[in-house]
């Protein structure tokens, strides 16, 4: 302990009120302190940081350590690096991207602090805040695999200092371990979770493709918003064999430094740095200022149509080897610059080509942060409403990519795209000529295909692309038709697109939902949970279920801020996500603010039978809650998990399986077929589940809209009626169109009848989904199959014995341009009992 002793008695003493952490510096001032008011914090879609946190700032950058406390996502210890942004313009919304950040020590051994003190506020010209601690297992991957001895238990300490100088975007991370254990060898490391929703990864060597040279470890946001660098004190990073399966399970940015062999009072300090800045360059600029490496400048200023541009990207390489340095982005004034090692021989390509993809969001929106502070989450709202002319990033689209070593780029045209009904909608922007830029290394791929994707939310919308020619399609999903416009634009155009289109009338009292889609809590959303809302809309999806990775989402007041609540609702579940027991969507849920992940189910915290995890999740829900089996087949399925046999009726493993679930998914991103013996041998068994259609969406597309649930509620449409109506199987799970089965006029789907029968069909679906064929299903087998004209279709059952139905409606041919998927929906299941005396199932129940 002697090491700790001495290290406190640095701390200072103070008597006065603690020095605002909100005030602006100035490039010799740096500052330190315990955040006591929400001005000092600072938003994100990982922000986290709350009043009681730990606030390091300069003029450039400020970042969040985490006092003792639990904390959302994976790692709920505190003392890491919670919250990172640069400091931007008053007013501007925070751009973090930092999920979790912890020291390890050995694979899965990680922080467990018992204290966090500022030891200099800043008055010195440092700026330092220290964590005291000891280890602790990560507990999702002993949770992950059901093995509580699979991270040993060592005895050790941790002081972790985070320090920061004045005009820096560098916070060093002094990590030092005092080794109390028997011999053990590991590479000390740091470990940091990013928002994958939000970032693409950058590293030197390969840059967005290709293999990292470990030199140092990059992420750069989508459209500008912000960079973040990790940097070893040395010249490089040493390869682990833990670094590729962290990046596997996690979105992880880790850098390890060289294999340590500890004894008995071993003390061992290791430093890294986490840079955040505008650019990449700039990190880059100062590390290599601090390693004293030798460097050159480069530079340029970007033009389109004699005017600068900013936002756009330059990356430089080496041209002999094409290996990937750094990357800077084009300023106000089209101006950038990077240092780079003497000697090399560097090349630059600048590109204002973009990504693609186009939301329907003032420039200065900014990203919703789930665990946010308050204040923040509030002015995260008003931003969504009003666009500030102020940011402090840009982001060029649609500029195409420069010749080498030149910094001109042509004008864009610009697609003015107006709904007449000023409702939401999906645009696909598909180029009919040649793209010579489709293949280019280093640049994003176009989005699904398209030149260009864009999602309405009020009727307009704006989308920059490069001179061409273009088909660009409007639409509102499976229950509209669509526009198709033709265009050939050039350089700088401005062309209006106006749209007008009809939409189908559903019966009275059918909804459609989504029960399955993930958005930026979950740990492998590629969307923000704003996007998430919007690319539903613009599909007419009607209810949004939150079904986000181990978290409890109310998405309510984000969809009202983004003026949606007139046609989209939103019901609150999660999903949980043990490994072993597989994947189960529970809702509606109730978030508890005041517990981890809203009060989600920590499965990996204390593992049990399926069974038992069944009974945990009943109890968050209330009489009408719903248990899912999602994607019951594969390595995340309960089915296979469980060792469900179809033909011998058996499950193999009962401890991992369970029977109280009451939807599954039948249809997954448009996958059905392995899936659809099953639900037959469940209803065959007795087992009454409902059959839903999902997404499992982790983009923005990903089969957003196209896969659907229809949920018969005619009385209100309220959630509660939804929920009824899904649990009694009065649902049609649909690729497409929507089927309305009626029996004796009433809704058949989810209901028991007496007798022979008479089953009239309605199908209702757009002009461009070509449907061809209607089949009737007795107990998982098609009896009957009707060629699809047009109007309404009957069958007539008569069975010798109790027997389920369902109808199925299909096409031969692909939904393009709108949808890749060939058209197919089924009824949930309806029962007929012959002799009026209960129904009996078919076959035996599951053993």
């Amino acid at each position: 302990m002697l090491l700790w002793l001495i290290a406190c008695t640095g701390e200072k003493s103070k008597t006065v009120d603690p020095p605002s952490l909100s005030v602006a510096l100035s490039d010799t001032e740096v500052r330190a302190g315990q955040v006591n008011s929400s001005d000092a914090l600072f938003g994100g879609t990982s922000a986290e940081g709350q009043i009681g946190d730990y606030k390091l700032y300069n003029n450039k950058a400020q970042f969040i350590i985490q006092n003792v406390r639990p904390s959302a996502y994976y790692i709920a210890q505190g003392g890491g690096l919670l919250d990172a942004d640069f400091i931007r313009p008053s007013g501007e919304q925070g751009r973090d991207i930092i999920d979790e950040h912890t020291p390890m020590a050995g694979f899965g051994r990680i922080l467990n602090p018992t204290s966090v003190s500022v030891v200099d506020d800043g008055e010195s010209g440092e700026a330092v805040v220290r964590v005291l601690g000891n280890a602790t297992a990560f507990e999702l991957l002993e949770g992950a695999v059901e093995n509580e001895n699979m991270i040993p238990d060592k005895t050790m300490e941790f002081q972790v200092d985070y320090s920061l100088l004045p005009n820096s975007s560098l916070l060093k991370i002094e990590t030092t371990i005092r080794w109390q254990d028997e011999a053990f060898s590991f590479q000390p490391a740091n470990v940091i979770l990013l928002g994958k929703e939000v970032i693409d990864i950058w590293n030197p060597g390969g840059g967005f493709k290709g293999e990292s040279n470990n030199q140092w470890y990059g992420a750069v946001s989508h459209q500008n918003e912000v960079s973040l660098g990790l940097f070893p004190s040395a010249d490089t990073f040493s390869y682990s064999v833990i670094q590729p399966l962290l990046a596997d399970a996690t979105p992880a940015m880790s850098g390890f430094d060289e294999m340590v062999d500890f004894e008995t009072g071993t003390v061992h300090t290791f430093t890294h740095y986490v840079g955040v800045a505008s650019d990449l360059a700039t990190l880059t600029d100062q590390w290599y200022g601090m390693q004293e490496v030798t460097t050159e400048a480069v530079a340029g200023t970007v033009t389109s149509g004699s005017e600068a541009l900013a936002g756009a990207r330059v990356r430089l390489f080496d041209s002999d080897t094409d290996t990937q340095i750094t990357m800077a982005i084009s300023d106000e004034n089209g101006t950038w610059s990077a240092e780079v090692p003497t000697g090399v021989s560097v090349s630059y390509q600048v590109s204002g080509r973009g990504n693609g993809i186009f939301y329907d969001l003032p420039r200065s929106a900014g990203w919703y942060g789930m665990y946010a502070d308050t204040d923040v989450t509030n002015g995260l709202y008003a931003s969504l409403q009003e666009s500030s002319p102020d940011t402090s990033f840009a982001f060029a689209e649609g500029y195409g990519v420069a010749d080498l070593n030149t910094d001109t780029l042509p004008m864009p045209s610009t697609l003015q795209v107006s709904l007449a009904d000023g409702g939401t909608g999906m645009v696909l922007v598909d180029r009919l000529d040649t793209d010579n830029q489709s293949s280019l290394e280093q640049y994003p791929s176009r989005p699904n295909g398209f030149q260009a994707v864009g999602y309405i939310r009020d009727g307009d919308l704006e989308l920059q692309v490069e001179a061409g020619e273009y088909r660009v399609i409007v639409h509102r999903g499976p229950e509209c038709e669509f526009s198709e416009t033709l265009i050939q634009v050039t350089e700088a155009e401005v062309v209006a697109i106006p749209v007008e289109f009809s939409c189908l009338d559903l019966p009275d009292g059918v909804y459609s939902l989504d029960p399955h889609a993930h958005a930026a809590p979950s740990a492998d959303g590629r969307i923000g949970s704003v996007q998430r809302m919007l690319t539903h809309a613009a599909h007419g999806i009607d209810f949004h279920i939150s079904t986000e990775h181990d978290h409890i989402a109310d998405y309510t007041s984000l969809i009202e801020a983004l003026k949606l609540d007139t046609m989209l609702q939103t019901i609150v579940g999660a999903e949980i996500s043990p490994t072993l027991r597989g994947h189960h969507n529970a809702y509606p849920l109730t978030p508890n603010t005041s517990e981890v992940n809203n009060g989600a189910l920590a499965w990996w915290s204390g593992w049990t039978t399926t069974t038992d995890l069944y009974t945990q999740i009943r109890n968050m829900l209330p009489t009408e809650g719903v248990i899912q089996a999602n994607h019951p087949l594969g390595s995340s399925g309960l089915f296979d998990l469980g060792g469900y046999n179809l033909e011998m009726g058996t499950i193999q493993k009962p401890n991992f399986w369970a029977s109280d679930f009451d939807v599954m998914e039948l249809i997954n991103d448009g996958s059905y077929q392995s899936y659809l013996p099953y639900y037959f041998n469940l209803l065959s068994r007795g087992h009454f589940v409902s059959p839903v259609s999902v997404s499992d969406s982790h983009g923005h597309a990903n089969g957003v809209g196209i896969n659907r649930t229809y949920a018969y509620a005619p009385i209100d449409g309220s959630e509660a009626e939804v929920l009824s109506a899904m649990k009694a199987g009065e649902v049609v799970a649909s690729v497409g169109p929507y089927i309305h089965v009626l029996m004796n006029d009433q809704f058949a789907p989810g209901r028991t009848f007496v007798g022979a029968q008479t089953v009239d069909v309605e199908l209702y679906h757009p002009s461009w989904m070509d449907i061809d064929t209607v089949s009737l299903y007795e107990n998982g087998e098609i009896v009957e199959s009707i060629e699809y004209i047009e109007g309404t279709l009957s069958f007539d059952i008569s069975p010798v014995e109790d027997a389920h139905y369902a109808i199925a409606a299909s096409g031969t041919f692909p939904m393009t341009p709108l949808y890749n998927n060939s058209p197919w929906a089924i009824s949930g299941a309806f029962f007929v009992d012959v002799a009026g005396d209960g129904w009996t199932s078919p076959l035996s129940a599951l053993e």
